[in-house]
């Protein structure tokens, strides 16, 4: 059961990122949520009918909630990418940045999902909070 409850966890937390970033920095408002949801079971037959690392689940997660970003940002496919982009550089840096971090409480570099949960829900509150003092 874990086996699709932590990668769904972790689609949701990266459609999140995006959106909450794509509000934070460049004040973007989302066109609807079909594309979540299309991209979301795509994702999830992937995850059931594959069998995928944790490290490949995640892999397919990023590029999943970056395809929904695509289509659920308004503008030019120039400027969805260039804000796709930008997002994912500053939310990668943070996840590592993070990850050092969780690394030492761990005591442990090993990849896992639970790790990548909690980088990604700490980058979350931290844009929200940029949000609320913005």
């Amino acid at each position: 059961m874990s086996t699709i409850i932590l990668p769904i966890l972790l689609y949701v937390l990266e459609i999140a990122r995006y959106v909450i970033g794509h509000k934070l920095f460049f004040d973007g408002k989302i066109k609807g949520i079909k594309p979540m949801i299309m991209s979301g079971i795509i994702y999830l037959a992937a995850i059931v009918l594959g069998n995928f690392s944790s490290e490949n689940r995640y892999l397919i997660s990023y590029v999943a909630a970056g395809i929904s970003a695509y289509f659920i940002f308004a503008g030019d496919w120039k400027v969805k990418i260039f804000r796709i982009l930008s997002i994912l550089a500053i939310t990668a840096s943070l996840d590592e940045l993070i990850g050092v971090i969780l690394s030492f409480g761990f005591n442990s570099v090993i990849f896992s999902e639970i790790k990548a949960i909690i980088e990604n829900m700490v980058i979350i509150v931290l844009f929200l909070l940029c949000i609320l003092v913005k």
